[in-house]
């Protein structure tokens, strides 16, 4: 058992250890030595649906382009209690990545998160465990099946109408055998009062081991690097009750010299990527 699955199962001990000690706290809440025990009703199944699609000018995939013509993205997510499962794919518009009118790839996912709200003066941490299955249409033998585990911080802080998030994720091929992480942030400044408007930074860098670099460089980059830093500027407009339009800008470099070599030597990047795209989500 390799060092990242041991992290992997100790993580999920002590979730499931946790989750079990807040239960017993809160059953201690609605009991009472003098008491009769009180039943608590049954909360009603009642899943949220998300759903989003974007179109973009370029796709970036794990901090690496993927399709430097324009493709549109699509998202579907089911979650309830903490538990979700969805999917994510893109289309190529264009015969750039030799996919015209055709799904380029797609994300299969599904997993759970477990908010901690005991954590001091900073805001509840969400631990995040996540499977997903990559499919590659006409390239099988791309199709792999890869964990992640994520750590997010909701409200690094918040003053007036700023606040600040953060997250880690660390993600694990089981397939190819390769690992890659990522840190990101962002910056929120809300622009109306009632929140209907807001401006988003964010900004995320990408490492990547020696297996990752090899597979997405095309064997032209060794040794593990932090290979993508990326930095977006996004405006959602809550127009409607359950209706959001994002306009988005981005742009990614390659901080590492043989990550930009590879980069100006692949048909799709360039050692600076700047794409512009516009989303449109909605939750049920």
């Amino acid at each position: 058992m390799n060092l990242f699955k041991k992290f992997f199962l100790s993580v999920i001990l002590a979730a499931v250890s946790q989750a079990w000690g807040q239960s017993a706290e809160t059953r201690q809440q609605f009991y009472h030595p003098e008491q009769v025990p009180v039943v608590r009703p049954v909360r009603p199944f009642e899943p949220e649906f998300n759903a989003a699609l974007t179109l973009s000018s370029r796709y970036m995939r794990d901090g690496w382009c993927r399709n430097s013509d324009p493709v549109a993205l699509g998202q579907a997510e089911l979650t309830e209690s903490g538990l979700y499962l969805g999917t994510r794919s893109s289309f190529d518009f264009t015969n750039k990545a030799r996919r015209r009118n055709r799904f380029q790839d797609a994300r299969f996912y599904m997993g759970f998160g477990m908010p901690f709200t005991q954590t001091g003066c900073m805001g509840p941490v969400v631990v995040d465990i996540c499977w997903t299955y990559n499919l590659y249409p006409d390239h099988a033998k791309e199709n792999s099946g890869e964990l992640s585990l994520a750590f997010q911080l909701n409200e690094i802080w918040q003053k007036g109408r700023w606040a600040q998030s953060g997250d880690l994720t660390f993600s694990h091929n089981y397939d190819k055998n390769e690992t890659y992480a990522v840190l990101g942030t962002t910056l929120y400044f809300v622009l109306r009062e009632d929140g209907s408007l807001q401006l988003e930074n964010s900004a995320m860098l990408y490492w990547g081991d020696t297996r990752k670099l090899h597979r997405l460089t095309d064997s032209q980059c060794d040794g593990n690097a932090f290979y993508t830093a990326a930095y977006q500027c996004s405006l959602p407009w809550h127009f409607k009750e359950n209706w959001t339009l994002t306009p988005f800008l981005e742009v990614d470099i390659h901080p590492d010299g043989r990550a930009r070599k590879a980069a100006k030597a692949d048909d799709f990047n360039s050692t600076v990527n700047f794409l512009a795209g516009l989303r449109l989500s909605c939750h049920f």
